[in-house]
């Protein structure tokens, strides 16, 4: 039992906020099973590339990329604001026993989603966009809710701190994709709209167990479901969850173009097969460093939001780590993908995507300093004060249309590569500069 206490104890006082030295080993099985679940998702990801290029060659790829990067413009924009809010207040909402609103927040946030979807896909269809990009609107469509569901629920599951059934969904998550990928491409005709069907597939198969694992959950806190008042009541943490959701929608709005928007400014100046060759680069690029950062936030933050589930106190011992291995992390990882990019290319693809390897130098760091930039707004966002990130985020998007415009017509993919880069470096200096200022403001959050 003493050595229970001891492995879990925060060291925490009223203006610190410290992981003391010995937490790290007693989290340790906890952390593995982090990092084995999202190395599956990295692994997984580059096997469903290297399937995908196989199979459909590099023009399909390009279009099928484009398709995903759409579905990826309702993740960013929504849905990945509402996974935010999901982790974010569970811990809350049980400490105030309003996990009954919690769920009905979550629902309710949901189907602004699925409306918002919707009238996308309505618009496509004035728009005639299927012509363009040769793929149904309808597919994307789907795409984007069942894969925003499934983001949103395994969010819920984590910030539980249900390690082994988060790290056991991201596993069959990984590798039922490109199974159904190669499946599909067999059976099927090997173009972009049948591949998407993949990825429907998968995330349908993996949220009929989430549904199961959220129902045992939900009755396992049944008990914590109990009415109360003010702050904590129905209308207060409806307030709170959604003013939140509101703030990470501009984030995914004014972001969106950075995060998801490459591929579809390029459709503008070439052609599909340099689509699909700087798609390729792209996630070559941003899966290692992906994989590291999310294995750092998945273990880190339900640890903090748990701990401080008002978000009262102030940073300290734990956060200069967090920083450390993320700024280390990322950087090495970038040196790696770009050292050895002439390798890696035909490992996880073919050789109909060489050419253009040199860009995994622009294409690594860039991906390195946005995400150390992610990173770095996790003041913000354990403050409820995200909204000192907004000028970060207009920047960034703002940087990459103005630069692609500029230097993609002169340089095709190579300009929009160098436009990455500046854009990514503007970002993460930006928001250096809204952390100091929280800094000197010192206010604490209502």
């Amino acid at each position: 039992m003493l050595c229970r206490v001891t492995c879990l104890r925060w060291t925490m006082d009223a203006v610190s906020l410290n992981l003391s030295g010995k937490i790290w080993f007693p989290h340790l099985k906890e952390a593995s099973w982090v990092a084995v679940g999202q190395a599956a998702v990295a692994v997984g990801g580059l096997l469903a590339i290297k399937a995908s290029t196989n199979v459909l060659g590099a023009a399909e790829f390009g279009r099928l990329s484009a398709a995903l990067a759409i579905a990826g413009l309702g993740q960013v924009c929504f849905f990945g604001p509402v996974s935010q809010v999901a982790l974010r207040f569970f811990s809350r909402a049980k400490d105030r026993h309003t996990l009954d609103d919690y769920w009905l927040s979550l629902l309710k946030l949901y189907l602004i989603g699925v409306l918002a979807v919707a009238l996308c896909w309505l618009a496509s269809i004035f728009a005639n966009f299927n012509h363009t990009l040769l793929v149904p609107s309808v597919l994307i469509a789907i795409y984007a809710l069942v894969s925003g569901l499934q983001m949103i629920l395994l969010a819920v599951i984590n910030a539980a701190r249900l390690r082994k059934w988060v790290a056991g969904l991201q596993v069959a998550d990984a590798f039922l994709k490109p199974v159904f990928v190669v499946g599909i491409a067999l059976l099927m005709d090997r173009s972009a709209s049948d591949v998407i069907s993949a990825y429907i597939i998968t995330p349908l198969i993996i949220l009929s167990v989430l549904f199961g694992v959220i129902t045992s959950l939900w009755s396992r806190n049944q008990h914590l479901a109990l009415p109360s008042d003010g702050e904590g009541g129905h209308f207060g943490l409806v307030k709170q969850m959604t003013s939140f959701t509101l703030l990470f929608v501009l984030f995914g709005v004014l972001g969106a173009i950075g995060s998801h928007g490459e591929r579809l400014l390029l459709i503008n100046f070439v052609s599909w097969e340099d689509v699909g060759t700087y798609a390729l680069m792209t996630q070559l690029a941003l899966a290692p460093s992906v994989m590291l950062t999310s294995v750092i936030n998945q273990f880190y933050l339900p640890l903090i939001y748990q701990s401080d589930s008002s978000g009262s106190a102030k940073f300290g011992r734990s956060y200069r780590y967090y920083v450390m291995f993320s700024v280390i992390g990322v950087f090495a990882v970038a040196l790696f993908v770009a050292t050895f990019g002439r390798w890696i290319i035909p490992l996880f693809s073919s050789t109909e995507f060489l050419g253009n390897e040199n860009l995994l130098w622009f294409l690594a760091l860039s991906a390195g300093i946005f995400n150390l930039g992610q990173q770095l707004v996790l003041p913000g966002m354990l403050e409820n004060r995200l909204r000192v990130y907004v000028p970060s985020k207009l920047l960034h998007s703002l940087g990459l249309i103005c630069l692609a415009f500029l230097l993609t017509p002169m340089w095709g993919i190579t300009g929009m590569a160098v436009a990455s880069v500046i854009s990514a470096a503007v970002y993460t200096l930006s928001v250096i500069g809204a952390n100091a200022y929280l800094a000197r403001s010192a206010v604490m959050p209502t």
